[in-house]
């Protein structure tokens, strides 16, 4: 068949079955030891133990008596509670935020008043940890705090993307430490076989990955008010 000099044969290597098999075989083995080494990533403890526990005032209550024994073991000077308008739940509670709703609970479990310190954030549609962040960062600067490290305390999978936001917000100044608190939903050694957990821990990777490579601090701070 005549070609008119517009094509020419060439010999090209293609897989096997043999090789098409292996292929996938390692293929699995990437996904699986992705799978073992997602949660463990997105959920890091490494506190800094410096003068403020901060607590996500989103998470369920079960995770405060946590944060009461991380508080109570080290030496931190305050509790600092986070969280913007309630969601649910607003006309029927004499709270507006998640912060000032945690802050009363942990009174109620028995942590003094004196050491614990609300800072609500403002109500914005995308970057709630960041605009949390923020408003600490608010908070320490017109109280003239001295503070140069804290601890964010943060549930589960979520816990790397809060250390990321606040030390963004925070700036080179102030050391942000995290402990990531256990997420009752789902067993994080086997994250994969509940739900909650594939919503977690895959929401999460994707967030972590925006927070990133893409999160722009500018625009967030612009949209916070700054």
């Amino acid at each position: 068949m005549p070609y008119w000099g517009l094509l020419k044969r060439k010999e090209a290597l293609v897989l096997s079955w043999p090789g098409r098999i292996l292929l996938l075989l390692v293929g699995v083995a990437a996904l699986l030891i992705a799978a073992r080494n997602a949660y463990p990533f997105l959920a890091p403890s490494r506190p800094a133990y410096g003068e403020v526990l901060i607590v996500e005032g989103w998470m369920p209550d079960a995770e405060l008596e946590q944060a009461i024994r991380v508080f109570d073991t080290h030496d931190y000077e305050l509790l600092v509670t986070t969280g913007g308008p309630l969601l649910i739940g607003s006309f029927l509670s004499e709270y507006s935020t998640y912060a000032q709703l945690t802050a009363a609970s942990l009174r109620r479990l028995g942590v003094e008043q004196n050491v614990i310190v609300p800072v609500p954030a403002p109500p914005v549609q995308r970057d709630r940890t960041y605009a949390s962040a923020l408003a600490v960062k608010d908070w320490l600067s017109k109280t003239n705090s001295p503070v140069t490290s804290v601890d964010v305390f943060s549930l589960g999978a979520h816990a790397r993307r809060t250390q990321l936001l606040f030390q963004k917000a925070l700036g080179d100044n102030v050391s942000v430490g995290v402990i990531a608190a256990t997420d009752p939903e789902y067993d994080p050694n086997k994250w994969w076989v509940y739900s909650s957990g594939v919503r977690s821990v895959i929401g999460e990777t994707l967030a972590y990955l925006y927070a990133r490579f893409l999160f722009k601090p500018q625009e967030s701070a612009i949209a916070y008010g700054h």
